[in-house]
């Protein structure tokens, strides 16, 4: 299964699926969870203020209960990339030459795309799988 596109492009997209965009924190973001922690309940906003600072352990753990809890927060703090369409081949008995993904890609202010496809590059990490816009 070598020569076989689909093969190479899905496990190009599990690696992208699991790969996690590093948190990127503008003032509005800053100023967003400093409110918000400053009318919240105790546990929540503790989570908001920890969750400003990405480096430390509390940051990390108010981030990952923001990804399985909060999906509208998480989103404000990294670029979200989500496979949503896939094509490939055309006949049952026929190992497809090509295949495609396409992925929808959130990017929060102030990313850099250029920096960002270069990071997704590094991630897939496969020579067969073209990344680009």
């Amino acid at each position: 299964m070598q020569t076989n596109s689909i093969v190479h492009l899905s496990q190009a997209i599990a690696k992208v699926a699991a790969w996690q965009a590093p948190i990127r924190l503008g003032e509005t973001t800053i100023a967003y969870f400093e409110t918000l922690a400053s009318f919240s309940p105790p546990a929540d906003a503790e989570r908001y203020r920890a969750v400003l600072k990405p480096e430390t352990k509390e940051g990390a753990a108010a981030f990952e209960y923001m990804l399985a809890n909060e999906p509208r927060h998480a989103s404000m703090l990294h670029t979200s990339i989500s496979p949503n369409m896939v094509t490939g081949g055309y006949r049952v008995n026929v190992i497809p030459s090509e295949a495609k993904a396409t992925l929808d890609v959130r990017l929060v202010p102030g990313e850099n795309p250029e920096q960002l496809l270069e990071s997704v590059r590094k991630v897939v990490d496969d020579p067969t799988v073209e990344v680009g816009w």
